[in-house]
């Protein structure tokens, strides 16, 4: 149900399951589908009821608890027990070659948009809808992860009964050399920058050639921050990027000449356990790491064309480019094939009030109404989920958008419901990342393992509770944060 204020369900505890930033409606449509693709293989015990929220940009997602607590329960007990079915099936999962997505992409890349007709235009479209997210989002691959983690955690404390080793063992177990796709971006633009650095050094240094090199580079890899949806970054955030690299305001991104799966802490430490099962689940864990950021990467550069078939549509006159913002796919399409316009005043609505997306299957649940759950008292000592350890006391810093990155200064503690392609920077320049949402694979845990960060994840209502400027002390090996 959409541009429904009024969801109040008392019956039911709901867990934000996501958080993003989506420029159009059409993206936060695509993410509330993803949370009921399945493959029957693997994640057939999934979400039944789900709450996508959309105001300002932002998206938020939401899902029973009891359903997370279930789903994990049972995803957790198959992949513990090996359950040969789902091993071999999440093996074949990662190893999907996504041809016909790429043939897709080609496809529309060499279509003159200007010289087809509306209906094929709204054709072309619904394809780039359902075939996107069928040929990359076959499942939703956080109720993966979400049973691998109860799987993995559960054959460690087997094997080590202290709690806090327990996190250690298992953070270093699932650390991996091989580089996220973000990381890609920043060692290549750090290419180009040796490239200059060399020139300058020699007095050749050329502020227009080098800005024509990073203008290129920001060709290649501006929609690789557009994921779901999001607006790209302005080419300026690029070349602040190029110039830190230059004048060594910021360190070099970690480059590995011989990338491995996992790395040789992690390597070496299998060994040592020798554990049939975590032999088997580890590589399993880490590989849907690397399945999940390569489907985000491919995303976000599929997306400029769903861009410019919106931005086509402007240019026959059928409807203003920012109210399109605000439309369904069904009525892009209506909008296509009937010149069917939306009322401006349904548009101001959405644009003021934000829309509420609804998914309730009613055999589990009878009710249709939702509370969201406010932030219980505040604690001294706020508790979560070790993704990268280490210790360190700084000053709190709440990043809520991409704009609130550059609050975050050299030795802040950073604040966030969960972190993107975009908030890198901010990552690096803080001590520590602490997130609301996010599993041990999430981009905040993957990334502060790469570059040796402390980071909490699943640290409740981090973002209402602890205020700018707060200082705190982050112990991310035993995932508490304790305010001072």
């Amino acid at each position: 149900m959409i541009e429904d204020k009024n969801f109040t369900d008392k019956s039911l505890e709901w867990k934000r399951i996501n958080m993003r930033n989506v420029a159009h409606l059409m993206g936060v449509e695509f993410i509330h589908d993803l949370y009921n693709r399945h493959e029957p293989k693997i994640n057939s015990i999934r979400f039944r009821h789900t709450i996508t929220t959309w105001k300002d940009g932002v998206v938020n997602s939401y899902a029973p608890v009891s359903e997370w607590d279930r789903l994990g329960e049972t995803l957790g007990n198959q992949y513990y027990s090996l359950d040969p079915i789902l091993i071999e099936s999440t093996k074949k999962l990662y190893q999907r070659r996504r041809e016909f997505f790429h043939r897709f992409i080609r496809k529309i890349k060499k279509t003159n948009l200007s010289a087809i007709t509306n209906n094929e235009l709204a054709s072309l479209l619904i394809h780039f809808q359902s075939i996107v997210l069928g040929e990359l989002y076959i499942l939703n691959f956080v109720q993966i992860e979400h049973g691998l983690n109860i799987a993995v955690r559960k054959i460690i404390s087997e094997i080590e009964l202290n709690k806090e080793k327990t996190e250690e063992i298992f953070i270093k177990l699932i650390k991996t050399e091989i580089p996220s796709a973000s990381q890609k971006e920043k060692l290549n633009l750090y290419k180009i920058t040796r490239k200059w650095k060399w020139f300058k050094r020699f007095g050749f240094f050329n502020e227009e050639k080098a800005k024509d090199d990073i203008k290129q580079h920001y060709e290649n890899y501006k929609y690789l921050y557009s994921a779901y949806g999001e607006n790209p970054p302005n080419f300026s955030i690029f070349w602040q990027d190029f110039q830190k690299y230059l004048s060594d305001v910021i360190r070099p991104p970690k480059q590995i000449v011989f990338p491995r799966l996992l790395s040789k802490e992690s390597s070496e430490l299998l060994q040592k356990l020798q554990n049939k099962k975590l032999n088997m689940l580890i590589p399993l864990f880490v590989k849907g790491g690397l399945f999940r950021d390569t489907n985000k990467a491919l995303l976000g550069q599929s997306v400029k064309y769903r861009f410019k078939i919106l931005d086509e549509i402007t240019k026959r006159n059928l409807e203003i480019r920012s109210n399109l913002d605000f439309y369904l796919l069904s009525e892009i399409v209506d909008l296509l094939h009937q010149h069917k316009k939306l009322d401006e005043k349904r548009i101001l609505s959405r644009k003021t009030n934000g829309v509420v997306l609804k998914r309730h299957e009613d055999f589990v649940i009878n009710n249709d109404e939702m509370v969201f759950i406010h932030a219980e008292d505040v604690e001294k000592i706020l508790q979560g989920q070790c993704a990268s350890p280490g210790e360190c006391i700084g000053e709190c810093k709440i990043v809520l958008q991409k704009e609130d990155a550059s609050k975050v200064n050299n030795g802040d503690i950073m604040i966030a419901v969960g972190t993107d392609f975009d908030l890198i920077e901010a990552m690096y320049r803080s001590a520590a990342v602490i997130t609301e949402e996010g599993g041990i694979l999430s981009h905040a845990s993957i990334v502060c393992r790469e570059i040796g960060k402390p980071c909490c994840i699943g640290v409740r209502n981090a973002t209402k509770i602890l205020k700018n400027g707060q200082r705190v002390r982050v112990n991310a090996t035993r995932g508490q944060v304790t305010l001072l």
